[in-house]
């Protein structure tokens, strides 16, 4: 397994009382360090707003760069402020995506440190943290190389709201959802299901708060493990968000530390029966700063 990271994301410079701060990326960085697992630093990557355009018009990305030019402090939402360098560390964290993603293509599973993360953002809105939808723009890529059939699989603990959109008419991309239910960003529910063409291609699975192992596991197991195996994608992207873990300061659910690589276990079953499809994880949620790093690496363990 390969690990992407990226030092662009310090420029997104937020106080580090904001939860979505530089010391995410550190925690995790550390951890993987200390485990002697290597990261490649990523800055660029090929054509990369051409990539941005498949997902976000020209025009949100100009209206988003002016504003961090102005000195903005906050764009679309007050749950995204923003600094001078936020739109580079942005562009960054899709760079550091779009080379995971490329990377398994010669066969390998990879993970990105993404931050800012991306599946809160709409198409041409900001929200909840998130400017560019990361796992929308590698699901394009990866169709791009002849890989037409992508599930994306979101167990942040808040819905995938911006991924959704998307998606949600297109039967190209199958859109799974684990999230606390009802919260932010007040998505999510089991009737929306895709529109017109995609219908059917978006399973939200809403659990009411204070869920914990056997809940998702569950959820795991009777129905996004079924779903996916009926869909056979022929690559698998994985929103991966951590702060569904019990002492989050912002989710509102019980899972344990072994709950991650539980579900790292679930998502190595269905790459053995899918015969080592190209998969990709990227980091959404997470912040309790303390355990982020163990965390992720409980998940991506069973994967190594």
């Amino acid at each position: 397994m390969k690990f992407f990271a990226n030092s662009l994301s310090r420029l997104h410079d937020l106080p580090l009382d904001f939860p979505e701060n530089e010391l995410r990326v550190k925690s995790i960085v550390s951890y993987l360090d200390k485990e002697g697992l290597f990261i490649e630093w990523v800055e660029h990557f090929p054509e990369v707003f051409e990539w941005i355009g498949k997902v976000h018009s020209s025009s949100y990305m100009e209206r988003f760069k002016s504003s961090c030019l102005r000195g903005d402090y906050i764009f679309d939402s007050y749950d995204n402020p923003i600094v001078g360098g936020s739109f580079k560390a942005a562009v960054a964290s899709v760079a550091t995506s779009l080379s995971a993603a490329n990377a398994t293509l010669g066969g390998d599973c990879t993970f990105a440190v993404t931050r800012p993360p991306g599946h809160h953002a709409l198409s041409d809105r900001a929200m909840g943290f998130c400017f560019f939808s990361n796992a929308s723009i590698v699901a394009r890529f990866l169709q791009s190389k002849g890989f037409t059939k992508v599930a994306i699989v979101d167990f942040d603990v808040h819905h995938g709201n911006g991924t959704q959109e998307i998606f949600y008419s297109d039967p190209s991309v199958f859109f799974v959802s684990i999230h606390q239910y009802p919260f932010y960003p007040g998505t999510g529910s089991r009737e929306e299901r895709g529109w017109g063409e995609g219908e059917g291609y978006t399973l939200n699975i809403p659990l009411p708060a204070y869920s914990g192992d056997k809940e998702y596991i569950a959820a795991f197991e009777e129905e996004v493990i079924p779903e996916l195996l009926s869909f056979a994608p022929s690559a698998v992207v994985v929103s991966a968000g951590f702060d569904a873990w019990k002492n989050d300061p912002l989710g509102g659910m019980e899972l344990s530390e072994n709950a991650f690589f539980r579900f790292g276990v679930t998502f190595m079953e269905l790459l053995k029966n899918l015969e080592g499809i190209p998969f990709v994880g990227l980091l959404e949620g997470g912040y309790d700063t303390d355990m982020l790093g163990k965390l992720v690496f409980n998940f991506v363990r069973p994967l190594l």
